[in-house]
């Protein structure tokens, strides 16, 4: 498919209203609409990002839903809510920015395999590696394996990698369950000693996060003092 020319035009005035700093402009016209790979031809909105620039955290969910594509905005729809919920108990909404491993809908249908995956996620990862880059956040907390495959190169299934502080370019990052399952794993219908064992790892994902998030606080009311 040949590379778009780089026109700045989003719609809706995204990120007017999260005071965002001068060199998003520069992101928004790379990316505001963009169509690298065929994903832009079932989406409505490029779907860059939410939140505080200035976060120490970034949550990083794996694309955005129905409800995300509607609106332009991630995490917005009732998993994405769902998620939020469970982050605020953790992180302050003041200190977080929101993105995800790609920046357009992925409709679920046959062809969208693995392969067709990692494909879109090379497409888009200069986006997201530039939001890392602008946010500059001291924890990259990702959420799934798709996420997990964007920071870090190993195949370790999340069970393994869960509750350790990694490494990506200098910034700790928190391999995570994604909230989400334990809704899609009830609707699915399975059992209450499946759902017990998801919640208590969901719960202790977000107390891991919640140490190094205090830990970080701690270190720099201590600078400033």
């Amino acid at each position: 498919m040949e590379k778009p020319k780089k026109v700045f035009n989003v719609e809706r005035g995204l990120f007017d209203k999260f005071g965002a700093p001068g060199d998003v402009s520069e992101l928004l016209t790379d990316w505001g609409t963009c169509r690298r790979c065929e994903l832009c031809e079932g989406r409505r909105s490029v779907v860059l990002g939410d939140g505080s620039w200035t976060a120490k955290v970034m949550v990083v969910g794996q694309w955005p839903g129905m409800g995300e594509d509607k609106e332009g905005r991630p995490f917005v729809a009732r998993e994405g809510l769902n998620i939020k919920r469970w982050i605020h108990g953790a992180v302050p909404e003041n200190d977080i920015f929101w993105t995800n491993v790609l920046a357009c809908r992925v409709k679920e249908k046959a062809g969208y395999g693995a392969q067709l995956r990692r494909e879109y996620m090379e497409e888009c990862r200069p986006r997201l590696e530039g939001t890392v880059s602008i946010v500059n956040p001291d924890i990259i907390v990702a959420l799934g394996t798709h996420a997990k495959n964007a920071f870090l190169s190993t195949s370790a299934s999340l069970s393994v990698l869960r509750e350790v502080r990694h490494k990506y370019k200098g910034k700790m990052v928190l391999v995570c369950i994604n909230p989400a399952a334990l809704s899609r794993q009830r609707q699915a219908g399975a059992d209450k000693r499946t759902l017990a064992a998801l919640e208590e790892m969901v719960i202790s994902d977000m107390q891991f996060l919640s140490d190094a998030y205090q830990e970080i606080k701690g270190r720099d009311n201590n600078e400033e003092s």
